[in-house]
């Protein structure tokens, strides 16, 4: 990503043309992602500050300039330009659009920062929910939010929350490899995290035999369609199975069920 986004501003050095915003905000998230957050500053200052960029990149560009901000203790430059990227995105009727993420994304950070800690999940769970739905989508803002998610759970002791969105960020991250990832190491501090040793001891509301029966297909990379063709039964029968398990677990989704249900030792 790096290597490309470095060709792409050695060929755009015209600062009328859309893609010269483009460029840098992309070499800038590079950068951001790498770990290098010095070096993103300049390249999505660049394109933040770009009149010729499309709403949405300048937009993109700004979350992540607070971020880069944020990570290297200047606060109060983060919380200037993730506001300024929040009024952006709502000038242009942005709130929905996926390069708007990282602007909310920055907005939480800055609200943990604060302390103001259901404002930071409720802008971390609106950002990451329709990323959840929709197939396709870039896994960095996915990655960024369910780890910044993780995080916070942790530092209120909801830990069972926490581990479902360490897990699912795994996940995710498994399906692009890349060895030397700041976010796998992220991760690694975030399972370190000391978790109390009540935790180990709860145990869930007990499922009954067709829940638990369900309940050892999760884990198969197999879709709520395909399990209710091999088990015979109706697609709503399925849902209706699939959302007890998730209550009785304490589990918002299909991933978290499968680590709470792991941890009990309900599944291998």
């Amino acid at each position: 990503m790096t290597e490309a986004a470095h060709t792409a501003v050695e060929q755009e050095t015209d600062p009328t043309s859309p893609w010269y915003a483009m460029a840098r905000t992309a070499l800038g998230c590079a950068h951001y992602l790498g770990d290098k957050s010095h070096a993103a500053l300049e390249p999505l200052r660049c394109a933040t500050g770009s009149q010729a960029a499309a709403p949405m990149v300048r937009t993109l560009a700004a979350g992540v300039l607070a971020l880069a901000q944020h990570h290297l203790g200047q606060h109060e430059k983060a919380a200037a330009t993730a506001a300024a990227a929040g009024e952006l995105a709502e000038h242009f009727g942005l709130q929905q659009a996926p390069q708007a993420n990282m602007a909310y994304i920055a907005q939480a950070v800055v609200a943990i920062h604060r302390g103001e800690h259901d404002r930071a999940q409720t802008l971390l769970e609106m950002t990451l929910a329709p990323r959840r739905r929709t197939p396709g989508m870039s896994p960095w803002p996915t990655l960024c939010g369910l780890t910044q998610l993780a995080e916070l759970y942790l530092n209120t002791g909801d830990h069972l929350s926490a581990t479902a969105c360490i897990t699912e960020a795994r996940a995710l991250i498994d399906e692009f490899p890349d060895p030397h990832s700041p976010l796998l190491e992220l991760l690694d501090r975030l399972d370190r995290y000391p978790r109390p040793a009540q935790q180990a001891t709860r145990q869930p509301t007990t499922l009954t035999a067709q829940e638990h029966a369900l309940l050892r297909l999760l884990p198969a990379p197999m879709t709520l369609p395909q399990i209710a063709a091999h088990r015979h039964v109706s697609l709503n029968t399925i849902k209706t199975q699939t959302r007890a398990i998730y209550r009785k677990l304490g589990a918002a989704h299909r991933t978290a069920a499968v680590t709470t249900a792991r941890r009990h030792g309900l599944i291998p």
